[in-house]
C-alpha cells in the first residue's frame, strides 16, 4: 500500500485515508492506531424490496419491478456475482438469473 504523500493519497485532519477510486477509511476513536473499515447493513428492510449482492444487502427499491430491473443490470454487467432480491412484506429471497 502507498504511503501518504504519495500522489492521490491523503490523510484528512480526522485521521482518515483517502484513496484514489478506493474505500475511505477512517481511525476508530477507542483505537486510533487501528484502521476501520465500514461496516455492511445487517438489518433487513421492513418493508419493500432490496438487492441483495453475494449475500450483502446493497439497495432498497419500493417496486419489486425496479428491484428486478437493477438487479437484472448488475447481473448483466457482473455475471460472476450472487445477485438476489430480498422482498420484505413476504421474507423471502428471489435468484437473478441472467
Amino acid at each position: 500500500m502507498p504511503a501518504p504523500g504519495q500522489p492521490g493519497i491523503r490523510l484528512t485532519p480526522e485521521g482518515m485515508l483517502v484513496l484514489p477510486n478506493r474505500l475511505t477509511v477512517s481511525r476508530a476513536a477507542s483505537h486510533p492506531n487501528q484502521l476501520q473499515m465500514p461496516q455492511a447493513h445487517s438489518e433487513l428492510p421492513t418493508s419493500g424490496f432490496a438487492i441483495e449482492v453475494d449475500g450483502r444487502l446493497k439497495t432498497q427499491f419500493s417496486t419489486s419491478e425496479g428491484a428486478r430491473r437493477g438487479a437484472e443490470e448488475l447481473k448483466r454487467r457482473f455475471p460472476m456475482l450472487q445477485v438476489r432480491i430480498y422482498d420484505a412484506a413476504a421474507k423471502t429471497r428471489h435468484d437473478v438469473v441472467a
